[in-house]
């Protein structure tokens, strides 16, 4: 005789091997469930730091040019000396004015 397993979609020898084959088809559901969770909760507090981030440098960033126009409103103009690792942010803030 077989029997069917409607979890396992499979025919098998024995009552025995069937219950074998759906526990460890359950707990193996279980543990990629558990895994999946585990992956949705810590993407979501990595997502909430990285969003904390953006925040805080839009901040600065907002600041920063606050204090430029009323130094340049007051002095007329900044200058600076800049290394190669902030040339990448001098364009930002460049290419960002113009579309404003």
């Amino acid at each position: 005789m077989k029997y069917y397993s409607e979890v396992t979609k499979k025919m098998y020898d024995s009552v025995n091997d069937l219950e074998s084959a759906e526990k460890t088809l359950v707990a193996k559901q279980k543990a990629e469930e558990e895994a999946a969770l585990k992956l949705k909760e810590e993407r979501k507090l990595r997502s909430k730091e990285v969003e904390d981030a953006r925040k805080a440098a839009a901040d600065a960033n907002k600041h920063y040019r606050d204090l430029l126009a009323k130094f340049c409103k007051d002095y007329g103009a900044y200058h600076a000396s800049y290394k190669s690792d902030d040339i990448d942010d001098i364009f930002d803030l460049f290419f960002s004015n113009l579309f404003d």
